[in-house]
């Protein structure tokens, strides 16, 4: 299988779609993922962590916080050495916690993957009980999983290549029929990538 790269002088863009500028995170982790363009063999670094990336999309694994103000710092470079860096200021508030939170067993790999999930829980405030738990693996808009219980085995197997939101969206109920449901949502990115693409950027980079 042949793979069609970009040329060598395509200019280095980078867009970071989460975290938005001034989030405040309640959690001790955080994964960053947003779009990118440059030459086959650009890299994109993530809090000095290697991202997960291709052609048109980067993802990193969880980053490890520490509690306050702070700052995450993208870079994208090329073989040139010409880089381009974007920067997200963020609040870490691990002491709030998230009602829902949803993490996968790796980031990113080759297809076809089987890639398992973990989603945690806790009732908002006023909530008794959970009332539907529905999961979108690809981020399509139709719910893979769609039950009034968390599943005790969550996974979804990726055969074609791409950057997915996996969404996981919970409706939490008071068992006062005139209130409306709480919905909340998690989402996690799974970057999924093709041998012959990896073969092809490898077969750049040595000739």
């Amino acid at each position: 299988m042949f793979v069609v790269l970009p040329p060598e002088s395509t200019p280095v863009t980078l867009n970071v779609i989460s975290p938005t500028e001034g989030q405040i995170i309640p959690l001790d982790r955080l994964q960053v993922y947003g779009t990118l363009t440059g030459p086959s063999n650009t890299g994109v670094v993530v809090a000095g962590q290697l991202a997960w990336s291709n052609a048109s999309d980067f993802s990193s694994r969880p980053i490890v916080l520490t509690p306050g103000a702070q700052a995450i710092t993208v870079t994208a470079t090329t073989l040139d050495g010409l880089t381009q860096t974007v920067t997200r200021n963020i609040t870490v508030t691990p002491s709030i916690g998230a009602d829902v939170t949803l993490r996968a067993s790796q980031t990113g790999g080759y297809a076809p993957v089987g890639v398992q999930f973990q989603l945690a829980t806790r009732l908002p405030a006023l909530q008794t009980t959970i009332s539907r738990v529905q999961i979108d693996y690809q981020g399509d808009g139709g719910f893979d999983t769609d039950s009034t219980a968390v599943p005790s085995n969550l996974s979804f197997n990726y055969d074609t290549a791409g950057a997915y939101i996996a969404l996981a969206r919970l409706s939490f109920d008071d068992s006062n029929p005139v209130t409306p449901l709480v919905v909340k949502d998690a989402r996690y990115r799974i970057h999924v990538q093709t041998l012959a693409y990896a073969r092809q950027t490898l077969w750049m980079f040595i000739f």
